[in-house]
C-alpha cells in the first residue's frame, strides 16, 4: 500500500474512508523507482490528503482508480511540490 496522510491544515473529506479502502488496494511496488507525489483536494477545494506513489505502476493504478472513482486529475503543476492533484466535481 502507498503511504498516505492528511495535511492537518484542512479537513478531511466526508468520504476519506472510502479514498483510504482505495488507495490501500493498490498493489505496492518493490522500492528503488521515482517517487510521485499526489494530492487531494476535499469538497472545499483544499489539499487535505497526499499519497507517495513509488514507480509509474503505482502512480498509474492509482490514477486509474481515482479516474474510475468520479475523481478528475488538475492540470499538472496545479498545486506545488505535487506530481498530479485529485478533486471530485
Amino acid at each position: 500500500m502507498p503511504f498516505t496522510w492528511l495535511v492537518e491544515s484542512a479537513p478531511p473529506r466526508r468520504d476519506d474512508d472510502k479514498i483510504l479502502t482505495l488507495i490501500g488496494q493498490i498493489p505496492q511496488c518493490s522500492p528503488g523507482g521515482p517517487v510521485f507525489t499526489a494530492g487531494l483536494l476535499n469538497e472545499v477545494g483544499l489539499l487535505y490528503r497526499e499519497v507517495e506513489l513509488r514507480g509509474e505502476f503505482e502512480a498509474l493504478q492509482f490514477t486509474a482508480r481515482m479516474n474510475a472513482s468520479g475523481f478528475v486529475q488538475l492540470r499538472s503543476g496545479a498545486v506545488s511540490g505535487h506530481t498530479s492533484v485529485f478533486c471530485k466535481p
